[in-house]
């Protein structure tokens, strides 16, 4: 694509954009721009439209979620929840919930306690 045209001017959009930096104005666009840094990242198609869509019952953009965890990182000093591999019991209590297996349910918050004996 060629460079775009200003409106009877003459001028590309970009040599006016130059012309008009030169002097000594800086666009408000030009300004945001320096103030941001674009960050892409690649996710399952699946897994960005639950997020998003947990996101906009929260009233947040993917944008403020993104800015949030790197403030807690920044924070943190790392990562703001522990990352950690299963063990092999709860890698086969998982195992058996995806299969349907070993299920319980409890109508009550006290009748799955005494379920559990807690």
């Amino acid at each position: 694509m060629g460079a775009r045209r200003s409106q009877g001017w003459g001028f590309s959009s970009r040599a006016l954009l130059e012309i008009v930096t030169q002097l000594g104005y800086i666009s408000q666009w030009e300004n945001e721009l320096a103030k941001t840094a674009q960050i892409r990242a690649r996710v399952e198609p699946d897994l960005k439209k639950k997020a998003e869509g947990i996101l906009s019952t929260l009233g947040v953009t993917p944008t403020e979620a993104i800015r949030l965890f790197y403030r807690q990182v920044v924070l943190m000093k790392g990562i703001p929840f522990n990352i950690r591999i299963p063990n092999a019991t709860t890698l086969e209590t998982m195992d058996r919930t995806d299969r349907g297996e070993d299920l319980r349910s409890a109508d009550t918050s006290e009748e799955m306690f005494d379920e559990l004996g807690i």
